[in-house]
């Protein structure tokens, strides 16, 4: 399924009569993350470097509550649950 907001990621989806499973494969390159290292020895505090990587979500759903999970969360790492099926 093709996302309509990010194309750093991929959304597979399955249905079954009891449960609805999305797995998502997201490419992260720490672009908003900060990396701080830390030398006690030297006592100093500098920028680390990135590092580039995928991530992966395994969301499992009742079908009869997908209509109170799709599209109502929108934060953290349940935003890969606004996305609908076309």
């Amino acid at each position: 399924m093709k996302n309509s907001w990010n194309e750093s990621f991929t959304i597979y989806e399955w249905i079954a009569k009891n449960r609805i499973i999305r797995y998502v494969s997201a490419f992260n390159d720490e672009s908003t993350t900060m990396k701080i290292v830390i030398d006690k020895e030297s006592q100093t505090i500098a920028s680390g470097e990135k590092e580039t990587h995928y991530v992966g979500y395994l969301f499992i759903i009742n079908p009869l509550l997908k209509s109170e999970v799709f599209g109502k969360m929108k934060t953290g790492d349940f935003v890969y649950l606004d996305e609908k099926m076309e």
